[in-house]
């Protein structure tokens, strides 16, 4: 069974315990069948192995700078699955794409059991 998180939920049987959970500084949790949404603080406290990015030579020649957000999508195991880009210039995706298959992670877990997990990571480059 997987996990999502559901803080600001309207109906009544969520928003209490969803103001509780927020105040605690947690995520509150429901039952569904996709992966479970962490932040990007969760994301990066559960990395036990960060690889950075190599800056792209085109975008070096051309002195560029930006970041690219990715979607990371993290497996059972703790191993990244997939990094989907949200945004950003492509040769910058295509690069943090490359490097975030080589970040693991401690897997996460819902009821006691591991889980799959997607949280958004930004990634700068800089010169």
């Amino acid at each position: 069974m997987n996990v999502r998180p559901r803080i600001f939920r309207s109906g009544k049987r969520f928003w209490g315990l969803g103001l509780l959970a927020a105040a605690a500084g947690m995520t509150c949790l429901y039952a569904d069948d996709g992966p479970i949404r962490v932040s990007e603080g969760d994301l990066k406290r559960a990395a036990t192995a960060m690889v950075k990015p190599e800056f792209p030579t085109m975008a070096r020649q051309l002195h560029l700078s930006g970041a690219a957000e990715m979607d990371v999508f993290v497996g059972e195991e703790g191993d990244v699955e997939k990094g989907e880009p949200k945004s950003g210039n492509p040769m910058f995706t295509s690069a943090a794409a490359a490097a975030l298959k080589k970040w693991k992670f401690t897997p996460f877990k819902a009821d006691g059991k591991a889980v799959k997990a997607v949280g958004t990571v930004r990634v700068a480059f800089t010169q």
